[in-house]
Formats: structure tokens, C-alpha cells, sequence
């Protein structure tokens, strides 16, 4: 990459660091043969012509083996990815349904188990993604920077490498660094060559939107979103699409009172399928975080929620009050007319 902004790990959490130790003493066994293999040959070539033939065997042999080496771990690199494929399903499965920090542990100990680079490279994005929904925008930027800087090629080969970048200027987008933002967007163009997902485009509209609104553009923002919306809601899946509609119900929103009603529209179709499933918008966008609020759309009640609910239990508290008076008055009004009704009939008697 050429002028894609690097950044420096300052997150709390530790980046995952891929297990090597097996790809290292493979690749310190398959260096000794080579050499071994070398200095055999160079002393078969010294030796008088006729040489012996357990020589030669023993040459063949020492020659044969890098190979046998090379295959046996193009086989287990194999057996890595055929292994991923469902632990890369659970956690997709549970990114989808909320449960972030499964889906985080199950990416996190992929990424470091793994010396496949294509899983690396699968686990990590994913990884990069789950953080970023769980709110944790600069270990997101962390991980898949160094993705970027580890796997580059199998990214590439798996269609992601445009994505990478996109998520990136997402990241940046909803942490605020729009300079950082912007780079990463047009990064994005440069890498249009490359083969990428069919959610590329509305991965960018996504980014574009954030960009444009975090810089006063929601006018703009809106716009663009309207233009091909429909485009976007068949490419995206239910939890990418969901933070997208309430990105575009805030550009919405932004333009006034007239677009209030679209604005409201667009919310009724992005109720979260999670508690909390938006707070990632808001941690580091504070008109973001008071438009969740003022919706409800918080994992947290909102000020206004909290308010309503106190009102509803003065409310309540009134009616019971009101109700012990009442059943106060009528057991005194019957206790009086027993009384009245006693001293009549003991004056009949008289």
C-alpha cells in the first residue's frame, strides 16, 4: 500500500499474535535438508566418475525430502482451513445474534492458533469487525492494520483486500479522525482493480455517509444514501444493514423538521435486534450518542425514558394515595351512619 495511514497500538488490549513456532522449525528443517542435500551434491560432483551406488541413493534421498516436507505442510495448512470454515460460521452466528464477546474470543483464538495466512487473514478482519461492534474502535484499527501489514496477499486472494480498507476508513470515521478517514477512502478507489465482495459498494456508501456526516454534510450524506438505497438493502445483510438505516434516519433527521417524518420512518425500520446493538456509533460521535438516546435506541435508558418512567410512577404513587383516601372517607361515612342508625333505634324504643 502506499500513502494508507499506519498507525501505533495504543489500545488496552493486546493485539493477537499468530502462533509461528511450528512455521518456524518448518521452515529452520527444510533450510538444513537444502544445505545437506548441497553439500552432498557437491561432493558426489568432486568424487571419481563411477561413484557407488549407495552414494547416490543417499543423494536422491537428501533431495527428496525438502519436497516431502513442502507437501506435508501444504497438507496441514490445509486441514487448517477445512477446520476454520465451521469455527468461522459459530462465530459469524453469534456476531449476527449479538453475543459479541463469543464471537470475539472464537475470532481472537483463531487468529492466534492459526499459521494458515488465509484464515489469519479471515480471522483477523472478522476480529477487526466484532471489535468494532463491541465499541473498541482503535483496537479494530490495531488488528486490522496488522492484518494489513501480515496478510496482504491471502486478503487479496480471499477478496477482502478493498474491504480491509473500507472497514478501516469506517473506523476512523466513527472514532472521528477524518483525515485519517479520508486517506483510507481513497485507498479504497485505488483497490477498486482488485477482486472484491459484492457488499464492497454499499460498505463504501456506509463509510461515505459517516464521513459526510461527522463533517456537517448530512444533507449530502442523505442524498447519496437515497440514490441507490435499494441497491444497498439487497447487498447487505440484516446486521450491517440495521447501523446503515440509522445512520442515514440521523442524515435524515439533521435536515429539519420537514424530514422528521422520514427520519421517524426510517427508525421504525432499524428497531435494534440487541440491546445495545447501535452504542458502537455513538462511543466516540457525541451527536450520534444523544440522537440514540433521544430514540431509545441506547443499551442505557435515555434521559428522556427516565423521565417518563418517574412521571409514570409519580402517576402511580397519586393513585394509590388517592385510593387510600377514598377508602378512608366510605369507612368513615359507615362507621357514622351505624352510629346514627343505633341512637334512632334506641330513642324508638324509649
Amino acid at each position: 500500500m502506499s500513502d494508507a495511514p499506519r498507525t501505533v497500538p495504543t489500545s488496552k488490549l493486546p493485539a493477537p499474535k499468530e502462533a509461528k513456532a511450528s512455521n518456524a522449525r518448518f521452515t529452520r528443517t527444510v533450510a538444513l535438508c537444502a544445505l545437506v542435500s548441497l553439500v552432498a551434491w557437491g561432493i558426489y560432483v568432486q568424487a571419481r566418475p563411477g561413484a557407488r551406488f549407495p552414494t547416490l541413493v543417499v543423494l536422491i534421498g537428501l533431495s527428496v525430502v525438502p519436497v516431502i516436507l513442502f507437501i506435508a505442510q501444504m497438507i496441514r495448512l490445509t486441514r487448517q482451513a477445512i477446520r476454520f470454515i465451521p469455527v468461522n460460521a459459530k462465530g459469524s452466528a453469534a456476531l449476527a445474534r449479538g453475543d459479541l464477546k463469543v464471537a470475539r474470543d472464537i475470532f481472537w483464538q483463531s487468529a492466534e492458533q492459526t499459521s494458515c495466512s488465509q484464515v489469519s487473514a479471515i480471522a483477523r478482519h472478522n476480529l477487526g469487525w466484532t471489535l468494532m461492534r463491541q465499541g473498541e474502535l482503535q483496537q479494530a484499527i490495531d488488528v486490522l492494520t496488522d492484518n494489513e501489514d501480515r496478510n496482504r496477499a491471502a486478503l487479496t486472494s480471499a477478496r477482502m483486500y478493498p474491504t480491509s480498507a473500507v472497514d478501516l476508513a469506517l473506523d476512523y470515521g466513527l472514532l472521528g479522525d477524518l483525515d485519517a478517514a479520508e486517506k483510507w477512502m481513497t485507498e479504497v478507489e485505488r483497490r477498486a482493480t482488485e477482486l472484491s465482495n459484492p457488499t464492497l459498494p454499499a460498505m463504501k456508501a456506509f463509510a461515505r455517509a459517516v464521513l459526510d456526516c461527522r463533517a456537517g454534510r448530512c444533507s449530502e450524506a442523505a442524498r447519496m444514501l437515497h440514490e441507490r438505497w435499494a441497491e444497498y438493502e439487497a447487498t447487505l445483510t440484516g446486521e450491517t444493514l440495521r447501523p446503515m438505516r440509522i445512520v442515514r434516519a440521523f442524515a435524515i433527521a439533521a435536515e429539519g423538521p420537514r424530514s422528521a417524518g422520514l427520519a421517524e420512518t426510517a427508525i421504525a425500520m432499524a428497531r435494534p435486534a440487541y440491546p445495545g446493538e447501535y452504542d458502537f456509533l455513538g462511543v466516540a460521535w457525541p451527536e450520534m450518542k444523544r440522537f440514540l438516546a433521544s430514540h431509545q435506541l441506547t443499551r442505557a435508558r435515555s434521559p428522556v425514558q427516565g423521565g417518563v418512567d418517574a412521571v409514570a410512577h409519580v402517576d402511580r404513587d397519586s393513585d394509590r394515595a388517592r385510593d387510600a383516601v377514598v377508602h378512608s372517607s366510605k369507612r368513615s361515612s359507615d362507621r357514622a351512619s351505624d352510629r346514627c342508625r343505633e341512637i334512632v333505634a334506641h330513642a324508638t324504643r324509649e
